[in-house]
């Protein structure tokens, strides 16, 4: 379970907070809203920034932000990964040779810029 109430009247975790919000977008915060007890998009935002608590009221409208968020981070590891096979096929290389060409291609100007 995401809260249980030892976790009312305090901010959600950074590691929650951070990842709930690198997937969801201000129209996704207001679709998780409807239906509980979270009246706008300001208050939905002033949780995940952490400066108002989580409460047994307003838990609801997180756990579905943070469904949204899981839906979107699995589209996005999928295409991830297509696209991984996809650059391993047209290179016709396997992962480590791609790998060691692009260290080896940045490394000098990396030492150069340090």
């Amino acid at each position: 379970m995401l809260f249980e109430p030892k976790h009312y009247g305090n901010p959600i975790s950074p590691k929650l907070a951070n990842r709930i919000l690198k997937y969801v977008s201000n129209y996704d915060m207001l679709e998780a809203t409807k239906g509980t007890e979270i009246g706008s998009i300001d208050t939905m935002k002033a949780i995940l920034y952490r400066q108002r608590n989580i409460t047994e009221r307003n838990a609801d409208a997180i756990i579905n932000l943070a469904r949204i968020a899981f839906m979107r981070s699995t589209t996005e590891m999928e295409l991830a990964m297509d696209t991984r096979d996809y650059f391993l096929d047209e290179l016709n290389q396997n992962e480590e040779d791609i790998r060691n060409h692009v260290l080896n291609q940045i490394q000098p100007e990396a030492l150069m810029a340090g």
